[in-house]
């Protein structure tokens, strides 16, 4: 399996800038969804294959995970607050 260091090293950089939990990012620590995907990154890796959409799968599935864990952890947001977290998910609009 591989450690959280061999998954940053072969995820994109968004990965790299989440903050660490102060949970250790062992595979007995990791949701089976991510251990899975990390399976995936890793056998692509060792046979050549092609792990774009496993790569890009569990950077969401980290990134998701993160986001709880801070919500759920910070008192109750107003409205005006979560909008300003939304339109950091919104893709930017382009001007024709």
């Amino acid at each position: 399996m591989l450690s959280i260091e061999q998954v940053r090293a072969t995820t994109p950089d968004a990965v790299q800038r989440l903050p660490r939990s102060g949970k250790s990012a062992s595979a007995g620590n990791a949701s089976p969804r991510v251990r899975h995907l990390r399976s995936q990154v890793a056998a692509a890796a060792r046979h050549g294959g092609d792990a774009t959409d496993a790569k890009r799968e569990l950077v969401m599935t980290t990134l998701e995970a993160y986001v709880r864990r801070v919500v759920e952890s910070a008192p109750p947001l107003t409205d005006a607050q979560r909008e300003r977290i939304a339109t950091l998910l919104r893709p930017p609009e382009v001007e024709t």
